[in-house]
């Protein structure tokens, strides 16, 4: 299952974003809000006391090679300072409210793509364990060869109420977010694009297996835990996130121009 694609392009959507717009402010390079102290001074310094919710990916990468730094970062994240922004957006921030349409658009997806990643990097079980979501999640990004199929994940996590909880979250955001760019592609001009799209990026395939992992999920097959009555893993079942990447980056792109 590969989940270092899609987490890796997550986390640099927000960069790539920045540098399609002029920015003169060090953290809104990293969190691509198009504000300066000029424009909106009290929205700027609001924004900075909130810049250890957002780590770059050279923190990430620190982090997971060190496991302190690692529990330190989630910490940080999950706490109540950072949920604030991230569930009630900047617009809730002082000076915040009279950014433009477009800035607060693109801030609410990027907020719910990167929401989206560390809810399964940092999720835990009851005991504070790494859930096996995370675990797959670390494991790829440390080591590109790895591999695990998605069964393999699915089971192990029936084996936590707590995990299962968060990985049915964390596949329903997913369909989520994948009807939202749906919608997005729809109020595109750009026909070329439209075109690569349909070509090249389209894939119901992954909609349909959320799906299929969310109807185990929530089965009494998985509330048994060690029953042994676990999906078959005779395929591997590999999620292929590159296309919904590719598709998510388009689309963000495509704002900006």
């Amino acid at each position: 299952m590969k989940f270092s694609f899609n987490f890796l392009c997550l986390l640099t959507v927000v960069s790539t974003l920045a540098q399609k717009i002029s920015l003169n402010n060090d953290f809104y390079s990293k969190y691509a809000v198009t504000v300066t102290y000029e424009e909106n001074e009290d929205c700027v310094n609001s924004m900075n006391e909130y810049k250890e919710c957002f780590p770059v990916m050279k923190d990430l990468y620190n982090s997971l090679y060190n496991s302190t730094n690692f529990d330190s970062m989630c910490d940080t994240y999950l706490s109540d300072k950072c949920q604030k922004i991230i569930n009630g957006g900047i617009e809730k921030l002082n000076g915040c409210d009279k950014l433009s349409e477009k800035v607060l658009t693109i801030n609410t997806l990027a907020n719910e793509l990167i929401d989206l990643i560390f809810l399964g990097l940092c999720s835990r079980d009851e005991s504070s364990n790494y859930c096996p979501l995370s675990i797959s999640i670390e494991n790829e990004l440390l080591n590109p060869n790895y591999k695990e199929s998605a069964n393999a994940m699915i089971n192990k996590t029936c084996k936590s109420k707590k995990c299962t909880d968060i990985t049915i979250d964390y596949f329903t955001r997913e369909i989520e977010l994948e009807k939202k760019l749906k919608e997005i592609e729809d109020k595109m001009s750009s026909t070329h694009f439209k075109r690569k799209y349909n070509v090249e990026f389209s894939n119901e395939d992954n909609t349909e297996q959320f799906k299929k992992f969310l109807e185990f999920l929530n089965s009494d097959r998985c509330k048994s835990l060690y029953s042994g009555n676990y999906i078959s893993s005779g395929t591997t079942n590999a999620i292929k996130y590159s296309n919904i990447i590719l598709i998510w980056v388009g689309l963000l792109m495509y704002t900006l121009i």
